[in-house]
């Protein structure tokens, strides 16, 4: 049924794949349950498009804390006093050399 159910829905051109294909719906019927395997195989992309919506939206919120937050200072922390460091500020190009003074 699920399958069924996946190839019934509209592609891209509003056109169902099922009739184009086969000529005609084909008909289920409640004395013709799927067999075992078409079950296993519907709960296992079921489990798999539930794997990757999970992984595409913790990607989406990794990327989205990237682009918000400020870029790591580390580097600029461990400087050793009186270091010749050149400045980018936001609009004008980089300058410098400057000391760096804690």
């Amino acid at each position: 049924m699920v399958v069924k159910a996946v190839n019934d829905t509209p592609g891209t051109d509003s056109l169902v794949p099922t009739p184009l294909v086969l000529g005609a719906y084909p008909r289920m019927t409640k004395l013709d349950p799927p067999a075992p395997d078409m079950v296993s195989r519907a709960k296992a992309v079921q489990k798999a498009m539930e794997e990757v919506t999970k992984l595409r939206l913790n990607r989406q919120i990794v990327q989205a804390l990237r682009e918000y937050n400020d870029p790591l200072i580390d580097a600029v922390r461990n400087l050793p006093v009186n270091a010749q460091v050149w400045v980018k500020p936001e609009k004008d190009g980089w300058t410098g050399p400057w000391t760096f003074y804690e």
